[in-house]
Order: C-alpha cells, then structure tokens, then sequence
C-alpha cells in the first residue's frame, strides 16, 4: 500500500481591517512558508499607510514596531482566558492585552465571514497563484461592498460576533534587533500609563 504525500500550497496574505468591519488594504501573493514580518516590510513598500500616532494591532508572529502593537508574550490575552471579558485584569500587561484582543478581535470576525460567505477561499488549488491572488482580492472588495451598502444582514455576521482568536506564535524579529529593548520599553510605558489611568478610575 502506498502512501501518497499531498502537497498543500498556500498564500500568506497580508489584510488589515478597520473596525467596521471592511477591509482598508491587502497584499496576496508570498508564499505560505514566508514570515509574517517579511510580508509586512513588502507591504510598506507597496502602499500599506502608515500614520503618526497610529497603530496597527497585530498578533505575536509580527514584530513590534512604532506603527505595530503587539501583545506581551507568556501573558493572559485571549478573552476566554479572562472568563469572556468578566475577570478584572491583575496587573498592566493583563489589561493592556485584554485591550489588545478585544480590539484586535474584529480581525478574525471580518475573516471568518469572509472565508464563509465565499466558500471557494477554502480551495483554490487548481487556479495558479496569480489568479488565487485576484480572486481573493475580489472576495475582499465584494465583502466590502456588501458591508457599506449594507445589501443585506445574515447569519455570517451572528455567528462571528464574537472573536475565535489564533495562538499566537513567539517570533523574534530582525529589523528589531537593534533597538528592541527601546520598543519594549516604549510598550511597557503604554502599558503602565493605561493601568494607572484604570487604578484611578477603580478608586473613583
């Protein structure tokens, strides 16, 4: 009996997303296997805005940066682990990543109506990658287009009300390396500015 290895291709596809829910930009095209960081440094070369005192929230496997946020790492982040939202943060890094998910949360409910509103994202095997490259493109513009005009209302936009968060992979950057520690403390800063404003707000 022979065994038959399948291979999968796959995109890396870059989105990012505002929180109505639409797509503001998107990069089709890297392969699978490719960094997410490495994708990230493409699509600032390829018009990804990048605003002063602007942040993009991103998950762990991106590197952090002055326009990326991302979570503190061996730290309670996903909402389930904050019982849904009802546990009280215990100390600044707990609070700034339940801040951290439920805003970044939109990113997973905007993908998760997308891949089942338009089933063929799923499999896409037998178009070259080009085209799998357009027609993801499409998918996103069409999601737009149905959200802005609001076409209609159904069960896609219910079902994912609620976030269904990925696990975040602990990836070291490069083009950090340098000035890591100074990022860091610049995120430990906005992390201890928010817990001072929400102890006052406690003792009020």
């Amino acid at each position: 009996m022979n065994a038959l290895n399948h291979l999968v291709i796959s995109q890396n596809v870059l989105a990012a997303v505002n929180f109505d829910m639409t797509f503001s930009y998107a990069l089709v095209g890297w392969e699978g296997s490719a960094h997410d960081s490495t994708v990230l440094d493409d699509a600032k070369l390829r018009g990804l805005p990048l605003l002063n005192n602007k942040f993009y929230l991103a998950d762990a496997g991106y590197a952090l940066s002055k326009n990326v946020l991302t979570p503190f790492r061996g730290v309670r982040y996903h909402l389930k682990e904050f019982g849904g939202g009802n546990l009280r943060p215990h100390n600044k890094y707990e609070l700034y990543n339940l801040r951290h998910s439920t805003k970044r949360n939109v990113v997973e409910r905007i993908l998760g109506v997308t891949k089942n509103r338009f089933p063929l994202l799923h499999n896409m095997r037998c178009y070259s990658i080009p085209f799998q490259g357009q027609l993801i493109m499409c998918c996103f513009m069409l999601h737009n287009i149905i959200r802005l005009t609001h076409l209609y209302e159904d069960e896609f936009y219910a079902e994912y009300d609620r976030a269904h968060e990925d696990e975040m992979l602990p990836v070291a950057a490069e083009e950090n390396a340098l000035n890591y520690a100074a990022l860091n403390n610049w995120k430990e800063q906005l992390a201890q500015d928010m817990w001072n404003d929400y102890v006052e707000n406690l003792n009020h």
